[in-house]
């Protein structure tokens, strides 16, 4: 991941939505991929801006950095799982509607406006739907850009539709992560 690098800018603003600011999206089925870095340097005001988007079953991200601010790391739909690799980002930075595990990752929390909130995860998951997001023994730590912000508040997470969910597990959580751990939804229309 530290030689082969592939980047791009794209973001929601430029009007290429948020699934389509993805500097790579894997859509296959029985995908495996090691040692690359994915990094979408739009930077810290460019909004939606997708670093990796994953959609389908059985993809597998081994030994992985990726990198970006606001939803880094998609995991639109399917089964996917990621082991030893890094993510970047300040605002549902790894968020989707998919059944993701993270295993022995590097969650790498960034710095973005002052003043404002970070939030690591949004899961997105329906009244029928079978899916969620796991983070089993990984760690969270604030990037060197944040680290001399101690008063930017940092969440685990904030449900992205009314059944939501994520499981922590075994993990270190660094001392940014606010007490409360996680935001509430204030958003009605995605409680369905």
């Amino acid at each position: 991941m530290e030689k082969t690098i592939v980047q791009f800018n794209k973001t929601a603003k430029q009007g290429y939505g948020t699934s389509g600011s993805a500097t790579v999206d894997i859509s296959a089925n029985d995908v495996f991929v090691k040692g690359i870095r994915f990094v979408n340097n739009a930077g810290p005001d460019g909004g939606q801006a997708v670093a990796l988007r994953v959609a389908n079953d059985r993809i597998a991200i081994y030994q992985f950095s990726i990198q970006g601010y606001q939803d880094t790391l998609l995991t639109a739909y399917g089964i996917h799982f990621f082991r030893e690799c890094e993510v970047y980002g300040v605002v549902d930075f790894i968020f989707g509607k998919s059944r993701v595990v993270l295993r022995n990752c590097d969650i790498y929390v960034r710095k973005r406006t002052e003043g404002t909130v970070n939030m690591i995860t949004a899961q997105g998951r329906g009244q029928v739907e079978d899916t969620g997001i796991v983070l089993h023994n990984y760690s969270i730590k604030a990037d060197k850009d944040l680290q001399p912000y101690p008063q930017i508040k940092s969440f685990l997470g904030r449900p992205w539709y009314g059944y939501s969910q994520t499981i922590v597990r075994e993990c270190f959580l660094d001392k940014l992560i606010d007490l409360e751990g996680w935001l509430p939804n204030n958003d009605k229309k995605s409680l369905c």
